[in-house]
């Protein structure tokens, strides 16, 4: 049957009828009872005294478990209520599925297994068993009970306090999950993990298998780490004081105090607060990541790094000083100790100082300091390099100048990269690239350079003049800008680009274009052959939209494909027969012409054949205008030809005509029948050399002008007006002559 439980108090016995209604089952006294059916009651149940046993799932109906006294023995059934554990004890929990909470200001002992969720708000003094998860913000501590092993992720917040006795080990880094962690004289073993728990020492403690980045924190109160394992580092935080006598775990510095200073040989680390240096220092290392070492005029040469704080008083320093975070070096900082500069680190000048300075990835910055003093292969030296000192990479890894620097010994990349940052990096002294990278940073640097190996990245903006020896050569793979004068050889491999560059291949020097599979010079960009060679047997040399192609005496093997500007600068005339060819190309391959043919005048120019260019395969297309400067239009019209494989172009005299040459010509009043004829007589007066232009002559209106006639030839325009119908009639007709 069914029973109200609000009717019903608990004493001794078990009950298997169903408990429904929304009212509250109370259990008190000293006796057992057993709840044997899944009963549906809602108004919760409370037990103060004997033990209450769950005989079924469903046993506490829907509402919350109240534990103030007695035992709660869940019967290893998946209970799935919520618990409150104000007082008593939990028997046979393994199984439970529920929440177990633990209010603030209550303190509950927990000596067994718990599945579920433990919430701690107050306190749990865990002497046994284990739980599942683990939450609230209140304190756990374990003092007795032998080793319990931590292995679930939890999202516990409060303080996990170790005590004599207790033994815990961690087999995951979030099994504590952000809680504190106080060690009070037990033995806590990390299992290797690095976890981001604070862990504080307020008595002798074991740490077991720590790894190697832990600190422990000193609360309060005098401490000897004789029981912490090796490589368990201590750090005393300002309330602290730590007798460091037959200490020789590493020390983390927070504030505090330390005894016994002077005896200490392990390793230091100031984090925060001032430490003041006694007259004795027999320090392994000292780490500094905040706060200020006081040296007291105190002369040391131990190693120092340097990731934050400051050096007070340490013009007696002579050691080695790393920088391994982001220190600004001001006077009356460190002596005349040499400075290392690790990756990660960033020293700020902000005084000149003496310090020999190595970067090894670091960041050298602010003021100035002579080049002399700097020595550097990889990192960043953004400070101003001053002095007469050459700075050479030679190598591998990336150096980069970021500073106006006004050193005057010069660059040499010899190896590894060299990055610049500003346009003034390089000082007032050559730049030298003869292996390694030369990364300009995509700047309009102006500096000149001298190309003898290596490469180049970033230079599509360079704005100054790179410089080819003869009997050099140099491999470009990348854009480049500026002006490249070319006395060796320039090799192009895939990526090389020309924009806006000027390239001069002069005095049997060659541009070879063999590995890059053609070559291409786009939009301002300008190659200038004189007496030099583009090479690449196969492959393709473009002059794009834009781009100007200029040659005296050149030669491309392979192909040529114009579609940008043509450009020949027009000596002394030839003849058909032997035309001048002074700005003639070679082309060993086919030739594609298109886009403009740019003549000027070399000084000399005058009517006669010009050969442009000669190809050996096949000629296709034609140049789409003809652009003159410097030549009279007016008395010389330039003529392109395409013929066996050579393109020239002929100037040609503009012809001249002489005889009278009326606008119009009238006749009077003719009869019918009658008819009247008359003529003009023109000569073409130009030279008979074959560069001349014919004249003609058109009549408009009555009559008949004439055919071209060369140059000593003469011509008639013939006007008649003829009038076979009745009445009189008048008329004119215009003359006009053109060459």
């Amino acid at each position: 049957g069914a029973i109200n439980a609000g009717q019903v108090t608990l004493a001794s016995g078990s009950i298997s009828a169903t408990l429904t209604g929304s009212g509250t089952l109370t259990k008190s006294g000293t006796g057992t009872f057993t709840l044997e059916s899944a009963n549906t009651y809602a108004g919760g149940t409370n037990l103060s005294g004997g033990k209450l046993v769950a005989g079924d799932v469903g046993a506490f109906g829907s509402g919350t478990v109240n534990v103030t006294a007695g035992t709660l023995d869940l019967g290893n059934l998946a209970v799935a209520n919520n618990v409150t554990l104000q007082g008593g004890a939990l028997l046979n929990a393994a199984e439970y599925v529920g929440t177990a909470t633990v209010p603030a200001t209550k303190v509950f002992t927990l000596d067994t297994d718990l599945g579920g969720t433990l919430n701690v708000l107050g306190t749990v003094d865990f002497t046994g068993g284990s739980y599942e998860g683990l939450t609230g913000t209140g304190l756990v501590k374990r003092s007795t009970g032998g080793l319990v092993v931590l292995s679930t992720p939890t999202t516990f917040a409060g303080t996990f306090k170790i005590l004599a006795g207790g033994s815990v080990k961690i087999t995951d880094p979030a099994a504590l999950g952000t809680a504190t962690i106080a060690l009070a004289g037990g033995t806590l073993d990390l299992n290797g993990l690095s976890i981001s728990n604070t862990i504080t020492l307020t008595g002798g403690s074991t740490v077991l298998n720590p790894p190697a980045d832990l600190v422990l924190s000193l609360a309060n109160g005098s401490y000897v780490s004789t029981d912490l394992a090796a490589g368990v580092k201590i750090g005393v935080t300002s309330t602290a004081l730590l007798d460091l006598t037959n200490v020789t775990n590493d020390i983390v510095f927070q504030g505090g105090t330390l005894l016994n200073l002077a005896g200490y040989a392990g390793n230091l680390t100031i984090a925060s607060g001032t430490l003041a240096m006694p007259a004795t220092l027999n320090f392994a290392s000292l780490t500094m990541t905040g706060g200020v070492a006081d040296f007291n005029g105190v002369t040391s040469a131990f190693p120092i790094t340097m990731k934050g704080g400051a050096l007070a008083n340490a013009a007696g320093y002579s050691g080695v000083l790393t920088i391994a975070g982001n220190v600004t070096m001001a006077a009356g900082g460190a002596g005349l100790g040499s400075l290392v500069i690790d990756p990660s680190g960033k020293l700020t000048l902000s005084t000149t100082i003496a310090n020999a300075v190595t970067v090894n990835g670091g960041t050298l910055a602010g003021g100035s300091i002579a080049l002399s003093q700097v020595t550097a292969q990889t990192g960043t030296l953004n400070s101003v390099l001053t002095g007469a000192t050459a700075l050479t990479k030679n190598s591998a890894g990336t150096l980069t100048l970021g500073g106006a620097n006004t050193f005057s010994g010069g660059v040499n990349v010899q190896d590894g990269t060299l990055a610049v940052t500003n346009v003034g990096a390089f000082g007032s002294g050559p730049v030298t690239v003869s292996g390694g990278v030369l990364n300009l940073g995509g700047l309009a640097v102006t500096k000149a350079l001298n190309l003898t190996g290596g490469a180049l990245a970033g230079a599509g903006a360079y704005a100054g003049t790179a410089t080819i020896a003869a009997g050099r050569a140099f491999t470009l793979d990348a854009a480049l800008g500026g002006t490249v004068a070319v006395a060796g050889t320039l090799n192009t491999a895939t990526g090389a680009a020309f924009t806006g560059a000027t390239v001069n291949i002069a005095g049997g020097a060659t541009l070879d274009a063999t590995a890059s599979a053609g070559l291409v010079f786009a939009g301002n960009s300008r190659l200038n052959l004189t007496g030099a060679a583009v090479t690449g047997a196969g492959n393709t040399l473009t002059i794009a939209p834009g781009a100007t192609l200029a040659s005296v005496n050149g030669a491309v093997t392979g192909n040529l494909a114009l579609a940008g500007s043509f450009a020949a600068a027009l000596g002394a005339p030839g003849t058909l027969a032997a035309p001048n060819a002074a700005v003639q190309l070679t082309v060993d391959g086919d030739l594609a012409l298109g886009g403009v043919l740019s003549l000027t005048n070399a000084g000399a120019a005058g009517a006669g054949s010009y050969r442009l260019l000669t190809a050996t395969g096949a000629t296709t297309g034609a140049f789409a205008s003809v652009a003159v400067q410097g030549i009279n239009t007016a008395a010389l019209h330039p003529a392109v030809t395409t013929e066996a494989g050579v393109t020239r172009v002929d100037l040609f005299r503009v012809a001249t005509a002489t005889g009278t040459i009326p606008t119009t010509v009238a006749f009077g009043n003719v009869r019918p029948g009658a008819a009247l004829t008359s003529t003009l007589t023109f000569a073409n007066g130009a030279i008979a050399d074959g560069f001349s232009e014919q004249v003609v002559g058109t009549a408009t209106g009555p009559g008949t002008g004439f055919a071209a006639i060369a140059p000593g030839a003469s011509g008639t325009v013939t006007f008649a007006l003829d009038s076979t119908l009745a009445g009189a009639k008048t008329g004119s007709s215009a003359v006009s002559i053109e060459s």
